[in-house]
């Protein structure tokens, strides 16, 4: 036997792998679009800065001749030696089948990811601390700084997944010529030849050290790497006719801002994409799906009718931009960039009647370093409680969402806006709905000078214990990549509804229906007297070009009382900005005499109460209202 060949270690009597990799399942459910997204950002985060070129990625399908394939006769051995250690495992021993019956071919197909105008895997490979010894050995491990992608060293299980024998090979060359080649084959524990119980995960190399093959001769050609960077050998590669098309697909979606900015270019198979190609790839890639996301985030990045928000500084950590562009096919979403140029999540959940679609860049260092910090393995979300100080990490998200909620918020004042929403009737219905597809028979919305007619909403009682207290520290609004656990205000958007037979009672503080949370508002409307609970409640804008909005409720108890009004928002309440409230038969308006109080009123139990304010510069949003003794 040589010296050269595969080596599963002896696990000493410990720990026994299976055939489920915590690892690789991570991305088995949709393994291309992750290859993707894991293997650009690897690269991007090698990028040598000093050649002042664009990381190139290439990704090539070969049809390895089995003659090549590294110490072919020692990993079909291990393979049998799976599959006869674990022949009791009905799914263990038919993945080892398939994987028999696939080496018995005349070839296996090959993925190879190539990334080039990047420092390669920089040595010593036998330094633990090294990229390289990272990649193939250490489990959990990266220490990316600032505004690298990955930093759990989870992302280097989705080639595996790509894998019918979840085995990889791996070639570099780094900036000093050093050179290194090495496979990793995560399979299950058996018994090797010296009839001792293995770890799942082997090795191809030196078999002695376990060490990577340094000379570039003792290893095939197809394997060779002669430039500065890293080759990623995916064998077995998953069949799949329409692989190219899901990696461009997943390319465009996960860095559509660092291709458009000529940071990074591919070529998959034989379609290039960068800056150039971007617009068309685009275009034919949504050809069957109007509402492709990545279509309408790359409008708003490029569009000469987009609007540009910048903010310095974020709670200190430094600069974000927004770029928004109102349009009526748009997804009411927002990308989340940092600065590796990577889309991190889709933040939706805003409750404004303007379709647009947003991307906002996280450009300040401490900001991106934070950032990071808080995202999961998969890399899609924001969490504040993964953070170091979660109380800190929970405000500076809700700083941040806030202040992209405040810049969507102020589009709505623009005069001659594409399209609104029926006024009203978005805020009766969840956001999910925004993103159903549009029927045939669907009419554009616009803007409605006339009240709807009464939607009757069924308000169901709730503990108030069940719902956050409007001043918790958590991100209100749970959305795409926000933090679950941010629970917001038990509020039913648009104020409420008809409490139905039966009663309609809600929490303290007017019901749910009306909008109100225990305690009341974290902006200085706390009430200090008896909540008075309403039924029938409903809002609507009775005129959008002068932010005119109709509130009409039934009160349950009589006497002197006040309305609080309120501007439901992602992050919690606030008072609504209320310039003007014309009581039933006033000939004046008056104003309110705290921020969203309207009154004193003299409530009459069941009689109908109906008040119109206007909102300071015609906005437009979903009010809640509760009502309390005077």
């Amino acid at each position: 036997m040589g010296q050269i060949g595969w080596n599963f270690p002896s696990n000493n009597c410990g720990t026994e792998d299976g055939l489920n990799h915590p690892g690789i399942e991570t991305f088995r459910d949709n393994p291309l679009r992750y290859l993707s997204r894991e293997g650009p950002q690897n690269s991007c985060d090698a990028a040598d800065l000093r050649s002042g070129k664009p990381v190139e990625m290439h990704f090539d399908l070969i049809n390895l001749p089995m003659s090549q394939f590294p110490d072919i006769d020692g990993f079909q051995r291990s393979l049998k030696a799976c599959a006869s250690y674990w022949a009791k495992s009905i799914a263990t021993h038919k993945f080892f089948a398939t994987a028999m019956k696939l080496l018995k071919s005349q070839s296996v197909r090959v993925l190879k990811m190539s990334d080039y105008n990047t420092t390669g895997l920089l040595g010593p490979v036998d330094d633990r601390t090294s990229d390289w010894f990272k990649l193939t050995k250490a489990v959990g491990a990266s220490d990316k700084a600032g505004g690298a992608g990955g930093s759990f060293g989870i992302g280097k299980h989705a080639p595996f997944a790509c894998s019918e024998l979840r085995t990889v090979f791996y070639g570099t060359k780094d900036l000093t010529g050093a050179y290194a080649f090495q496979g990793v084959s995560k399979l299950v524990t058996h018994k090797n030849t010296k009839r001792e119980t293995t770890q799942g995960t082997g090795y191809y190399g030196n078999r002695n050290k376990i060490t990577p093959v340094s000379d570039p001769s003792e290893v095939p050609k197809v394997f060779r790497r002669t430039k500065i960077g890293t080759d990623v050998f995916i064998l077995g590669f998953r069949r799949d006719d329409a692989w190219q098309s899901e990696i461009v697909k997943g390319l465009i979606e996960s860095f559509f801002v660092s291709i458009h900015e000529g940071r990074l270019l591919a070529r998959v198979g034989g379609v290039m994409v960068n800056s150039n190609s971007l617009p068309d790839l685009i275009e034919k890639h949504a050809h069957d799906n109007k509402n492709w996301q990545a279509r309408a985030y790359y409008e708003a990045l490029v569009s000469d009718q987009t609007m540009l928000f910048s903010e310095d500084d974020i709670r200190g950590l430094g600069q974000v931009e927004l770029r928004v562009l109102p349009g009526k096919e748009f997804p009411k979403r927002v990308a989340m960039v940092r600065s590796s140029g990577m889309k991190i999540f889709d933040k939706g959940h805003f409750q404004t009647p303007l379709r647009f679609a947003g991307v906002l860049s996280a450009k300040g260092e401490k900001l991106n370093e934070l950032l990071k910090s808080l995202e999961p393995p998969s890399h899609d979300r924001w969490e504040g409680l993964r953070g170091e100080d979660p109380v800190e990490a929970n405000a500076v998200l809700r700083e941040l969402y806030g202040w992209i909620n405040d810049r969507i918020r102020s589009l709505s004042d623009l005069k001659g806006a594409e399209e609104l929403d029926a006024e009203g009737v978005s805020q009766y219905l969840p956001d999910d709905f925004d993103d159903a597809e549009k029927g045939a028979g669907d009419e554009a919305g616009g803007e409605k000078s006339h009240p709807l007619p009464d939607i009757v909403v069924i308000v169901r009682p709730r503990d108030a214990s069940s719902t956050a207290a409007a001043g918790s520290e958590e991100p209100a609004g749970a959305d795409e990549g926000e933090d679950p656990t941010a629970a917001g205000p038990g509020t039913l958007g648009g104020g409420g509804g008809e409490g139905g037979e039966g009663g309609g009672q809600g929490t303290e503080g007017g019901g749910e229906g009306a909008g109100a949370t225990k305690g009341g508002s974290e902006h200085g409307t706390k009430p200090a007297t008896k909540p008075i609970g309403l039924r029938k409640v409903r809002v609507y804008c009775s005129d959008p070009a002068a932010g005119r909005y109709r509130v009409m409720a039934e009160p349950e108890l009589s006497g002197a009382g006040v309305l609080l009004v309120h501007v439901i928002g992602e992050v919690g309440q606030e008072p609504a900005p209320i310039s003007e409230i014309w009581l039933k038969g006033a000939k004046r308006p008056t104003v309110p005499e705290r921020p969203g109080a309207v009154g004193p009123i003299d409530f009459k139990a069941g009689e109908r109460l109906i008040v119109d304010v206007v909102l300071e510069g015609a906005l437009h949003c979903a009010l809640g209202v509760s009502a309390h003794a005077a």
